[in-house]
């Protein structure tokens, strides 16, 4: 499934080399891939990278649990994204807070909000 695995036990992964077999058209390659940026907000840690070779943004989410497994992992391939932290101001009203955007994709790509 894209570029983490499935589960990681080992900790945060912002060390973690990635593999370009999930391009499409393209032949799997030894090339890792490293992450430019990677931020955490709690559970949640985001990973963002450039791939030079095929002119490829990613941004990577995932969820780490409290005993160090990965979950629900999100990936969005040449798309800006936006993290908005979602808060309950009043019974009928929410209010959201940008958190942390896209730095490396330009403006001629889709953004997307992951609501966290």
């Amino acid at each position: 499934m894209g570029l983490w695995p499935k589960t990681w036990s080992g900790g945060s992964m912002a060390h973690y080399a990635i593999s370009t077999t999930w391009f499409p058209g393209s032949l799997p390659s030894s090339k890792a891939l490293v992450p430019k940026h990677v931020v955490g907000f709690g559970p949640v840690e985001i990973a963002e990278g450039f791939d030079e070779a095929h002119l490829v943004w990613w941004v990577q989410a995932w969820t780490v649990t409290a005993d160090g497994l990965i979950t629900q992992v999100k990936e969005h391939v040449n798309t800006s994204v936006t993290v908005t932290r979602l808060s309950q101001v009043l019974p009928n009203a929410s209010k959201c807070q940008c958190i942390w955007q896209s730095k490396l994709c330009d403006e001629s790509v889709p953004g997307l909000i992951l609501a966290i």
